[in-house]
């Protein structure tokens, strides 16, 4: 939600997208940034939510060739890494390609809760000469996750009434079979031609597929 008011359409590498589900799926590792465009800006690309829209910016090859290696761990066990490689394929460089391959296993402070993102990018761009550039672009997203759970309820009854569960704040509330898998590929192409500042001409396209299996166990409150 931006400001109130829910997002129905994002913008991924300046290309309007209206879909709510994949459109919140994303590799952050993938991404070069993410905008909140508001106002005039936001306006700027057709009928859009009041509150403003979100662009998603995809990393793009550079003609630059660069090599990035990080590890992530935290003081509950989680642990992952991402690998990012980019360049020139040829001598003149008018070849450039990026690969970005992502993996996280994070851990919850509530016992069997933990998200498993994973993912993995590949664009290739051709610029033959400095007025024309196409890219494309691909990314696979693959989200394993048990959902958290209400760590606790009210007693409803009883001198007790009003007060929680004398139970700790890790105890998990569901099944032990819960989990959610998310799937999403996402393909994208564009191509600029702009001999000046003053004029530029732009074309993109953009598929996207989503696949989600969810099962989930929720504890009532007993009376």
């Amino acid at each position: 939600q931006i400001r109130g008011f829910s997002n129905g359409q994002t913008l991924i590498n300046g290309i309007p997208s209206y879909s709510d589900q994949a459109g919140t799926i994303r590799g952050t590792d993938s991404l070069e940034s993410v905008e909140l465009l508001r106002g005039p800006a936001g306006l700027y690309y057709g009928a859009a939510e009041p509150g403003g829209v979100i662009a998603y910016n995809y990393k793009r090859p550079r003609d630059v060739a660069g090599y990035v290696l990080r590890g992530d761990t935290d003081s509950r066990g989680s642990y992952g890494g991402m690998a990012d490689a980019t360049g020139p394929l040829n001598k003149e460089g008018t070849l450039l390609y990026r690969l970005v391959g992502s993996y996280k296993h994070r851990k919850d402070d509530q016992d069997h809760i933990f998200s498993q993102p994973a993912s993995v990018l590949a664009a290739l761009s051709f610029r033959p000469h400095r007025a024309f550039s196409s890219t494309l672009t691909y990314e696979r997203m693959d989200m394993k996750s048990v959902p958290e759970q209400e760590n606790n309820f009210r007693i409803t009854s009883g001198r007790l009434a009003g007060q929680y569960y004398p139970v700790p704040k890790e105890f998990f509330w569901g099944s032990l079979n819960d989990r959610v898998e998310r799937n999403t590929d996402t393909f994208l192409w564009d191509a600029t031609y702009s001999e000046t500042e003053a004029f530029k001409v732009r074309a993109g396209l953009t598929y996207q597929q989503y696949d989600q299996f969810w099962q989930n166990t929720r504890a009532r409150n007993p009376a």
